[in-house]
C-alpha cells in the first residue's frame, strides 16, 4: 500500500512554522521579532516547549502563531502522521462515529465540542472542536483536523491550540487555511 513519504503545508505570515528538529531556525526567526525582553525570552520558551512536544510525541512539525508581532504567541499547532492499517477500512464516517463524544479527563469540563466531515485539496477531513476548562480555570480551546489524502491509508492530523477564548474564531480561519495548504507526497 502507498505510504506518505513528505509533506508541505503553508502557515499563514503571523505563524512561525517548522519541521521537527530545526527548533533552533524557529528560535532564530522568533529572535528577530521586536519585544519586551521579557516577551522575547518567552517567545524562545514557548518555541523550545513545542519542540519538545513534537519530538515526545514524533509529529512531524509545529508552528506558533504570532498574532501581535510584539507579544508572546497566541495559539499552537502540531502536525502529525498517523500510519492506519489498510484492513482497517477507515473512513471519515468511521473516524467520526469513533470520536462522536469527547474523551472524558478527570478534573476538566468540556464547554464545547463537535465534529463535522469536510473536504480539504489533498482529501477528506473530519473536524473535532472541543473547548475544555480545567480545575485551575485554565480554558484550553482546540480544533483538529484528521486528513485523508487521496491514495493512501496514512493520515495527517493538525492540532490547533490556544487558550485564549477570544482567538478561538481567528483561530478557526487560519486552521481552516493551514490544513488547506496540506501537500502530500506518495511512494511505496
Amino acid at each position: 500500500m502507498p505510504r506518505i513519504v513528505d509533506f508541505d503545508t503553508t502557515a499563514p505570515a503571523e505563524w512561525i512554522g517548522w519541521r521537527t528538529g530545526c527548533g533552533t531556525l524557529a528560535e532564530e526567526a522568533m529572535a528577530q521579532l521586536e519585544g519586551p525582553d521579557e516577551v522575547v525570552a518567552h517567545r524562545l520558551d514557548a518555541v523550545r516547549a513545542l519542540e519538545k512536544e513534537l519530538i515526545d510525541q514524533s509529529l512531524l512539525a509545529g508552528g506558533l502563531w504570532m498574532l501581535d508581532p510584539l507579544g508572546p504567541p497566541v495559539a499552537q499547532f502540531s502536525l502529525g502522521l498517523l500510519t492506519v492499517d489498510p484492513d482497517l477500512n477507515l473512513t471519515p464516517q468511521r473516524l467520526m462515529r469513533k470520536i462522536r463524544r469527547p474523551e472524558k479527563v478527570r478534573g476538566t469540563r468540556v464547554f464545547d465540542y463537535s465534529t463535522a466531515a469536510g473536504e480539504v485539496s489533498s482529501g477528506p477531513a473530519v473536524v473535532q472542536v472541543e473547548v475544555r476548562g480545567d480545575q485551575d480555570g485554565q480554558v484550553r480551546s482546540c480544533i483538529s483536523q484528521t486528513i485523508f489524502p487521496r491514495g493512501t491509508s496514512d493520515l495527517m492530523r493538525f492540532e490547533y491550540v490556544t487558550h485564549l477564548p477570544g482567538a478561538f474564531v481567528a483561530l478557526s480561519k487560519e486552521a481552516i487555511d493551514i490544513g488547506e495548504s496540506l501537500t502530500v507526497e506518495i511512494g511505496e
